[in-house]
């Protein structure tokens, strides 16, 4: 095993290895700093230690940060406000809750919990007074949830929930009061569990029966409201379940193969849900990471130009003639409320005639605009049409890179171009010279709508035009 990091830059991700020296990866949790900069921790099962990395702007700092044992099962990373890293570990030599700290020069570890066999599915968070507070799995006759705080002076632990097997794969974050919620399995009955500290006194309460899970990961929005990523083994399926203020909102996100272990939540600033978990191949084939967000479709609409006000072609109708074949040409307004820009390709206008792809549609359209995807960008598609008929239809066609599918108007068919060619009109009739000798077999087109004859004068000669 090696450790690897990985980034979206906005249109692909970018993945690098951090450590590839001996079997290391395992546990990880990662925080990000002011700068962006990631902080991992993580296990190192070649030395049985506990590791941390840091990306420092151009490579990686990599140090060992506690080695007395069997350390760092489990380990979970916070960043305080001066971007110094705070780790919440398992010591299985000792069978405690450890932790570790940077104050700017050195480390320091300390054990939190030594009651019992304690410490496994840690996970801490911080408060903006730099105030600590962990979930965790305690083991007595029972498995217990347990709950830890740091409040700037001494570690106070306490039992959440005791009724069963319970406090797996937890999780714990905070809402903006500063109290905690926590997911976490009760292996007893099979489920998901939720805990909230309400400022007096915790409740608890059963969100989803899963059979068994193995992982749960939790965030909270921005009404206070927890959301939660979590395995379930019955469909070996990645699930979901918002509180929506009164109940839980459950779905299942992904349902390909067995999918949805080691899942971790993220709620980002625009209140859009992130998640990363492992997709399962076989016994002794390679797993894959995956990710699921939330995004909003983007749409499609009239881009609002003189002649495109209420369509998107140029022109609309038009008749053919040897010295004019038209240009026609399509427009359309690409918008992404989450500023997330088109899949390649897209967005595509698809030009049918009697309800059949013309050759080549669907079209790749291009940008015309440099404005953000969130404002709307216009994209283009000019193409020469030669072929005459009233039964032409279009309609356009895009996905952001997510592939959310468009909506909006212009997904629609509209009925349109109009292509007429001119009427031809075979005169037969006498021409005479000025001797008055008739020249036949004269045959004049008349390029127009009209059917009369025009004639001029020169001499006695008529001219038909």
């Amino acid at each position: 095993m090696i450790l690897e990091y990985a980034k979206w830059n906005g249109s692909s991700w970018q993945i690098e290895t951090v450590d590839s020296i001996g079997d290391v990866g395992y546990y990880t949790s990662i925080d990000l700093d002011s700068n962006g900069y990631p902080h991992i921790s993580y296990f190192d099962d070649t030395n049985d230690d506990l590791k941390y990395a840091k990306y420092n702007g151009t490579s990686w700092d990599i140090e060992t940060v506690d080695s007395a044992g069997s350390m760092g099962r489990y380990s979970s990373l916070v960043l305080d406000t001066a971007g110094y890293p705070h780790i919440v570990y398992r010591d299985d030599t000792n069978n405690d809750l450890k932790y570790a700290q940077w104050n700017g020069v050195s480390w320091s570890t300390q054990a939190i919990d030594s009651i019992g066999n304690v410490g496994h599915y840690c996970s801490i968070v911080m408060d903006s007074n730099n105030s600590l507070y962990v979930s965790y799995l305690g083991a007595d006759a029972l498995q217990d949830l347990k709950y830890a705080k740091w409040d700037g002076l001494s570690w106070s632990t306490q039992t959440i929930d005791s009724i069963g097997d319970v406090g797996y794969y937890t999780s714990i974050a905070l809402d903006s009061n500063g109290y905690s919620h926590i997911s976490y399995f009760d292996e007893t009955n099979g489920t998901i569990k939720y805990a909230k500290w309400d400022g007096l006194s915790w409740s608890t309460q059963t969100i989803d029966s899963i059979g068994y899970s193995y992982g749960s990961s939790i965030d909270i929005d921005s009404n206070n409201y927890p959301h939660i990523a979590y395995f379930e083994d019955n469909n070996e399926n990645l699930r979901y379940a918002k509180w929506n203020g009164s109940s839980w909102d459950i779905i299942t996100i992904d349902s390909a193969g067995s999918v949805g272990m080691n899942c971790s939540l993220y709620i980002d600033v625009n209140g859009d849900v992130h998640i990363s978990y492992k997709d399962h191949i076989a016994s002794g084939s390679d797993d894959n990471l995956k990710y699921a967000k939330w995004t909003n479709s983007p749409s499609l609409s009239w881009v609002g130009e003189p002649d495109y006000a209420s369509d998107g072609l140029e022109p609309e109708t038009t008749t053919l003639s040897p010295s004019f074949l038209p240009i026609f040409t399509y427009k359309v307004k690409y918008t992404d409320s989450d500023n997330d820009a088109p899949m390649t390709g897209y967005p595509k206008v698809h030009i049918l005639k009697s309800s059949v792809a013309i050759s080549g549609s669907p079209f790749t359209m291009t940008g015309t605009d440099s404005n953000s995807y969130s404002s709307g960008r216009t994209y283009t598609y000019p193409i020469m049409l030669v072929s005459p008929g009233t039964d032409y239809t279009y309609y356009f066609e895009a996905y952001d890179v997510w592939n959310a599918s468009a909506t909006g108007t212009p997904t629609s068919l509209v009925n349109a171009p109009d292509i007429s060619t001119p009427t031809v009109y075979s005169i037969s009739g006498y021409v005479k010279d000025s001797n008055g000798t008739g020249i036949s077999g004269v045959e004049v087109t008349l390029y127009g709508s009209g059917t009369s004859v025009y004639t001029t004068s020169s001499g006695s000669v008529k001219h038909f035009v």
